[in-house]
Formats: structure tokens, C-alpha cells, sequence
């Protein structure tokens, strides 16, 4: 039979070699953990990292996808929300490095237009010109109308409102990194409060900003659409 937790993993079982049932050979089972796995961050990080080089991501994929429950032995095809995950994630990887290497043209591109005007036989005035052509990018800037918008403008976009929300993601991000297999239920529930309470804080914070810079110049920021995305699946 199948073994579905670690304490029905004993006894021993059979493998019959070249499916010759007059030979069979016994080992004795044992409950192992596979060296890629999502236990902790670092394992998680590992096993992403691993997938990043695209050596044997299939191998991972197919173990994940018999993943079952915590304290519980593989099923075949018992997680079939896996295969979302993985395939979403390698398409994701894909075009991340699309980008960064027509990024990567680009910026070349740059460097040699620069140093072909820099070695030629133009003044220095002209060649900021042709430099500020190479490089400049518009940026559309947002100017509240009410002198009130503008106070709180000024608020949200100040270096210190800046600090205490980033030094806040940071914290976040460092909680969350904390939860590990087999962590104790009163860990995993100051963890849970925390998370709470870090929620509330950045759902006040991007509805103050959804207020002053209203939701077209809030969602024109690539930077902003991205939180935003991460509150409502931290909310969901």
C-alpha cells in the first residue's frame, strides 16, 4: 500500500527487477524530504533558483504536482494548481529575460551613439545636446489642484513618509521570511496578527494615495499598479 503519513512509513516492501516475480528484492521504507522543496524560504529560494537555470525544472514541476498535504506522502496529480503556478512562473521567466536582453541592446545601443559623438569633431555644447537626446525620458508629473491635495501631496511624497513605508515592506518581508515547517502555533499566530496588522497599514496608505493622486494618476505608475496588486492578493 501507499504510505500517507510518516508513521504508516515502516515495515518493508518488494521491487521485482525486469518485472521477474521469482526474484524480488526488499528494502526497507523510509520517510526522506526531497533536496528541492518549499519548507522555508531558503529551500523555496533554492528550488527557484534551480528552475531559473532550467536544468531538470520538469523534475520539480512533476514532485509538486504529487505534493499532497503537510505531514502527508505524494499522490500522483494531487495538485493540479501547481502546474498553473510553474507554467505561469517559466513564462514569467521567459519574457524576464526577453527583457533584459533587448534591455540590455538598448543601453548598448546608447553607449556607442554616445562615444561615436564624444570622439567626433562637434563642440561640447552640441554634444550635450545629442547626449540629453540619447538618454532623456518624458516623466509626467502630477500637480494636485486643491491647496489641500497639495499639503498631503507633499506628505506622501516626502523622504521621511518614504522611509517609514519602505522600512515597513522591509519589516514585512523579514516577518513572513520567518515561517519555516513544523513552526510552533504560537509563532504562527503572532506571525498571522503581524501580517494583519501590516495589511491595514499599506490598505491606508495606498487609499490616502488613491485619494490625493485619484485612480488615474495613482494606476499610470507602474511602480503603484504593482503594490496595488500585492495589497488585494495580501487582502484576498
Amino acid at each position: 500500500f501507499i504510505t500517507q503519513t510518516e508513521e504508516e512509513c515502516v515495515g518493508d516492501y518488494f521491487v521485482y527487477p525486469n518485472d521477474d516475480p521469482d526474484c524480488p528484492r526488499v528494502f526497507s521504507r523510509s520517510w526522506n524530504r526531497w533536496d528541492l522543496h518549499f519548507d522555508n524560504v531558503f529551500g523555496a529560494i533554492l528550488t527557484l533558483y534551480t528552475m531559473l537555470t532550467r536544468e531538470g525544472w520538469q523534475e520539480v514541476m512533476y514532485h509538486a504536482i504529487d505534493s499532497t498535504g503537510v505531514n502527508q506522502g505524494p499522490k500522483n496529480g494531487a495538485s493540479l494548481e501547481a502546474l498553473i503556478y510553474f507554467i505561469l512562473y517559466m513564462i514569467g521567466l521567459t519574457f524576464f529575460l526577453l527583457n533584459l536582453v533587448v534591455g540590455f541592446v538598448i543601453v548598448t545601443f546608447q553607449r556607442v551613439g554616445i562615444k561615436s559623438y564624444k570622439d567626433s569633431n562637434m563642440d561640447r555644447n552640441q554634444t550635450n545636446c545629442i547626449y540629453i537626446s540619447l538618454t532623456a525620458h518624458p516623466k509626467r508629473i502630477y500637480i494636485p489642484k486643491h491647496s489641500y491635495h497639495k499639503k498631503l501631496y507633499k506628505i506622501i511624497g516626502s523622504p521621511v513618509v518614504r522611509t517609514i513605508v519602505y522600512t515597513a515592506v522591509f519589516i514585512n518581508t523579514t516577518i513572513l521570511a520567518i515561517q519555516h515547517y513544523n513552526m510552533s502555533d504560537t509563532l504562527r499566530d503572532t506571525i498571522y496578527w503581524i501580517n494583519i496588522g501590516f495589511t491595514v497599514f499599506f490598505a491606508v496608505e495606498a487609499f490616502l494615495k488613491l485619494l490625493i493622486l485619484t485612480p488615474a494618476n495613482y494606476f499610470r505608475s507602474s511602480r503603484r499598479s504593482f503594490e496595488f496588486f500585492i495589497l488585494i492578493t495580501s487582502i484576498l
